[in-house]
This record gives structure tokens, sequence and C-alpha cells, in this order.
């Protein structure tokens, strides 16, 4: 199951790569309503004064102030250090710390937590993706969610993966009802269930992707997450 949970993981960026270049195909036939307008200048300059900052991990618990998001876990979860992440998103690095946060800036994505039961049934990720600032001002999930659908099959079918199904969903993320994807599939006669929602802000999407063995547990994974 361990092997299975990897493969899972290593799909989540994929899934990430998809829905984000499709939503600046989606924005940039929107360009052209907004552009030359005092609404598009308003909306790139929001949040331009604010920099996007890296998660930190303290012990089991992971939190991100730009994007405002917590997450605790007990010990029955295993939280990836910031050693582990940094090879996770290949980066070589003589030091920790502000190298370590500049190289993610700079990134035009990195994985930014990643989390899994010790039992290997359940997984947490988020994936960070520098999207522009006009992106990010006209991101829209819903539209991300439905563009997203056909790519993500595709890209499981091509992994091995059988039995693929992809389908927009509602979840609960951080108190409000968001728009999300969420997949099923099959492997080695084993279904497992994954979902994401997304949170954009500024020039950045947060991809946040919960993984489970267990149908009924995906909404439970989503509210281990909180607002800071």
């Amino acid at each position: 199951m361990k092997k299975l949970l990897a493969l899972v993981l290593a799909t989540a960026l994929m899934f990430c790569l998809c829905a984000c270049s499709t939503s600046k195909d989606d924005v940039k036939g929107n360009v052209s309503k907004v552009e030359n307008t005092s609404d598009a200048a308003s909306a790139v300059e929001s949040g331009a004064e604010e920099e996007i900052s890296i998660g930190v991990n303290e012990g089991n618990v992971y939190s991100n102030e730009f994007f405002g998001i917590k997450c605790e876990l007990d010990n029955t979860w295993t939280l990836s250090s910031e050693e582990e992440i940094a090879q996770m998103n290949g980066f070589v690095l003589d030091n920790l710390g502000d190298e370590y946060a500049e190289k993610a800036k700079n990134a035009d994505y990195f994985y930014d937590m990643v989390a899994s039961k010790t039992d290997s049934t359940q997984t947490l990720n988020i994936v960070i993706q520098n999207i522009g600032k006009l992106y990010g001002a006209l991101f829209d999930a819903e539209a991300v969610a439905e563009a997203s659908l056909e790519s993500s099959k595709d890209a499981l079918t091509q992994l091995g993966y059988s039995n693929v199904t992809a389908e927009t969903a509602k979840f609960k993320f951080l108190g409000k009802e968001e728009p999300g994807v969420v997949i099923t599939a099959e492997i080695s006669g084993i279904k497992f269930y994954e979902a994401q929602v997304y949170v954009a802000k500024g020039g950045y999407v947060a991809i946040v992707t919960v993984g489970s063995y267990y149908e009924d547990n995906i909404q439970n994974l989503f509210d281990m997450f909180k607002s800071l």
C-alpha cells in the first residue's frame, strides 16, 4: 500500500499541472473583456504588496500564512519534513531556511505540504503554483475543475490505472463550499479516491489534494484543514 500512496502523490502533482494550465487557457479568453480597464488594473494590483510565503512545519502542525491555512495532525499521521519536501521538489540546496524559501518562491510550482497516514491509507498534500497576478485575479475554480476532468482521467490511464472516473463536486473547505474534482480509480485491484480544491490568492493558487482508500472519508480529510 505504501507504493500505491507514493503513486497517488505523484499523480496529485500531475492533476495540479493539468488544472493550472487549463486555468490559464480559460482566463485568456476573459482577459480581452477586461484589459485596459480600471477593473483589470485593480484586480492585478490587489494583493500585490503581500509576498508569497512557504509553509512552516512545527512538530506535526503545518501552516501557511499567505493562504491562511493550518493543519494539525495527530500521531497517526506523518508530516514530511522540509528536507523531504525539498527533495520532492528537486531542489538542490546547501542549507534550508532562506535559501529554500527563495528557491520555492522562484519556482513555477512546488510541493508545500505532504502528509500520509501511518498505515498508508490516506494522504494530504498541497502544491502551490505561480499562475501570475492577472490569471490569479480572474481565476475561476469551477471552470478549472470542469476543464481538468478529461486530462486527469487521461493522465491516470496512461499511468496504468483502470476504471478511472472524474467528476466535479462541491466540498466544504475552510468554512466555505468550494468547487473541486473527485477522482476514483483502480490499480492492482484496489480502488482509491482522490479529490482536489483550489485556493487562489494574488498570482498563486494552492491545490489541496486528499486521497483515501475509503470513499466516505474525503470530506473528513478536507475538514482537517483550518483557517489561521
